[in-house]
């Protein structure tokens, strides 16, 4: 019987090479599958625990699981003290997947810290930045509207298995603009078909525009 996990990351997941779940016999397995821990056994998938989606569990961990995966396979699993977080490393590198839930009992972590660092826009905020940028439709509007823009990223192929496995579809460029005071990111995407994706985040606090 599978892994209890509702948002189908698992099983894309456990097809990643990147990433070390591997699907054995009905299980998944934290690792390549060769060591014979039950601690290793995914129990409750750690991105959705069962709950559709991170953050809908109420139920603190307190097994222990985690904390001991981190000391003994600090290879597979981390903990990192300035966001508060356990990651699940992959072999890219710099490449982690955060855990929202513990894949032995379902428990939430401690509370990530990552949102301190991030504004806190409200929703009457993002209904403003919505209507601002409604009617922009390339980067010349987008410069018209806020100047120049904060970060202009220049994005790399995808691989082929972010496509295959993700369904994740390629970027060619990524424009930034943080206007002066607002608490929101302004995000312009050009698709490697041509086509223009905008989108809303909040602003780092650290942003040199702040």
């Amino acid at each position: 019987m599978s892994s209890p996990c509702t948002c189908g990351s698992l099983a894309k997941r456990a097809k990643d090479p990147d990433v070390p779940i591997v699907e054995r016999e009905g299980r998944y397995l934290l690792g390549d599958g060769s060591i014979n821990d039950p601690r290793l056994t995914i129990h409750f998938c750690p991105f959705c625990g069962e709950h559709g989606w991170p953050g809908r569990g109420n139920r603190p961990c307190e097994c222990g699981v985690m904390e001991s995966l981190v000391r003994d396979y600090p290879r597979l699993m981390e903990f990192d003290s300035e966001m508060n977080e356990f990651h699940i490393l992959q072999s890219n590198p710099g490449g982690k997947l955060q855990v929202y839930y513990c894949i032995a009992c379902g428990g939430n972590p401690p509370e990530s810290l990552r949102h301190t660092f991030f504004e806190a826009p409200s929703e009457s905020d993002y209904e403003a930045a919505r209507a601002r940028m409604a009617d922009l439709n390339d980067e010349n509007d987008f410069i018209r509207e806020f100047g120049a823009p904060t970060h202009v990223v220049d994005v790399p192929p995808l691989s082929p298995k972010d496509i295959e496995i993700y369904g994740m579809k390629p970027m060619k460029k990524q424009w930034t603009f943080e206007p002066m005071g607002s608490p929101i990111s302004y995000h312009l995407q050009l698709m490697a078909d041509g086509t223009y994706h905008k989108c809303l985040a909040p602003r780092h606090k650290e942003s040199k525009n702040a």
